[in-house]
């Protein structure tokens, strides 16, 4: 559990991940203080209980979506950075096969 709050801000920090991702928690936070509710806060339970509902699947969505985010573009950079190796590497060339005959004189 104690390392989930480090991974959280990490992912905010990423550059790889858009910002549309990392609103998600901000837009949570600003539900929670602005007064407007789908639930009116005079309600004393329910009032509060939307809050952190809302609060919270604005932070497990950007905890799904922000690794997914990185994990796509990460990939998409090691595929590109492979072709581009795998197409430094090739070696153009001819051989043949040279038959020898064992100890024997039978090929």
């Amino acid at each position: 559990m104690g390392k989930l709050p480090i991974l959280f801000f990490k992912l905010l920090l990423d550059r790889r991940i858009p910002l549309k991702y990392k609103l998600l928690p901000a837009l949570g936070v600003a539900y929670v203080i602005l007064p407007f509710d789908i639930i009116p806060d005079m309600f004393p339970v329910f009032g509060v209980i939307d809050d952190i509902l809302i609060l919270t699947a604005s932070v497990i969505l950007f905890m799904i979506f922000g690794p997914i985010q990185k994990l796509t573009t990460s990939f998409k950079d090691t595929n590109v950075h492979q072709k581009q190796s795998d197409s430094e590497n090739i070696v153009e060339g001819e051989y043949r096969i040279i038959e020898q005959n064992d100890a024997n004189g039978t090929r």
